[in-house]
């Protein structure tokens, strides 16, 4: 093989500088493109793992009222006002603690347990201390007593603020089941 020969087969065994470039460039176009289809389909399957967490609270509700005539509360008092709070504690899911007539429980399957010996309750104050929605804050619920804007039984909504965890959406629309901003919403009526 002569001096050119071995020179010219060396530069063909290696990778140019501009193709380097060229594959790079390449690489973060498909990379620009493919990452936003990724990060909607994650944030899809959060929203939807929400709505089946809200779908689950909601049957122990309905069954909830179903056996005792009244929803579930921490204080056991009947609802007279729209109202909300955040779906942390409610050991009447786990317990009969208001010691009502026709509970039949435990309704739900899914909770924490604070300490040692204590009641179970829906969720803790962090994240991955019992039912919290994907982005890790709880649920809020709002009760509406009968006669008002859920009609002559009354109901709940169940309500994820999203991935910016603020629930963005008013009392009237949770009673129609329209969300705001990227919130969930889910209404609960009796029976349904």
């Amino acid at each position: 093989m002569t001096r050119s020969a071995g020179a010219a087969a060396r530069r063909q065994a290696g990778i140019t500088l501009t193709e380097i470039v060229a594959t790079t460039g390449v690489l973060a176009v498909l990379a620009g493109v493919v990452a936003p289809m990724i990060g909607a389909e994650v944030e899809g399957a959060r929203v939807a793992r929400a709505i089946m967490d809200m779908q689950t609270v909601a049957n122990a509700f309905q069954s909830y009222r179903a056996h005792t005539g009244v929803w579930p509360s921490d204080d056991g008092r009947a609802v007279t006002a729209p109202s909300y709070d955040s779906l942390k504690s409610f050991a009447c899911l786990y317990a009969n603690v208001h010691a009502l007539s026709g509970w039949n429980g435990p309704y739900l399957n899914t909770g924490y347990l604070s300490a040692p010996g204590a009641a179970w309750v829906v969720a803790g104050s962090a994240p991955g201390q019992g039912l919290h929605d994907p982005w890790g804050a709880p649920f809020k619920i709002f009760w509406f007593p009968a006669g008002s804007a859920m009609g002559s039984e009354g109901g709940i909504g169940l309500v994820s603020g999203g991935p910016n965890s603020v629930v963005e959406t008013t009392t009237t629309d949770v009673a129609a089941g329209v969300p705001s901003g990227d919130d969930a919403v889910l209404v609960v009526r009796p029976g349904r």
